[in-house]
């Protein structure tokens, strides 16, 4: 473990801690406690309506509820304001929902959204690396498998 995963494992309240802390549970396969620094995240964010379905959909159905709950809200959220594609495909990444996840990639990828430039070390996104389609994405994009 780095230093910065040190920190942030030992310190709760270091500035970033949620969202990496998230990320390093993650790895590690702790899902209560990925769901929980995530709904810690979006909280501190300002982002509460998130948290929220997040929280509640992990009640109801553990990580597809999660997911399928923050889709929802962020689908009525873009109705009337921009939300990223990304974002949503990060969301289909995270329950194993491959085709859905392609098709927001793909969504992604024609409105040339910056955070695809995140798409080989997002986490989420490990279980897709050995996709035909994943490998076609980052060959259109010009980025080495």
């Amino acid at each position: 473990m780095n230093e910065l995963n040190k920190l942030i494992a030992t310190n709760p309240e270091f500035p970033a801690s949620y969202g990496a802390r998230a990320n390093l549970y993650w790895r590690q396969g702790n899902q209560d406690a990925f769901v929980a620094d995530r709904v810690a995240e979006l909280t501190k964010d300002g982002r509460t309506a998130e948290a929220e379905a997040f929280a509640a959909g992990y009640r109801k159905a553990r990580l597809k509820g999660a997911c399928t709950a923050i889709i929802e809200l962020l689908k009525n959220k873009a109705r009337t304001e921009y939300v990223s594609p990304y974002q949503m495909a990060t969301y289909y990444a995270l329950m194993g929902d491959r085709d859905q996840t392609f098709e927001w990639l793909e969504k992604a990828y024609k409105e040339r959204s910056g955070r695809l430039e995140y798409i080989k070390t997002e986490d989420f996104f490990d279980g897709l690396r050995s996709d035909p389609r994943y490998v076609d994405l980052l060959r259109r994009m010009g980025l080495p498998q």
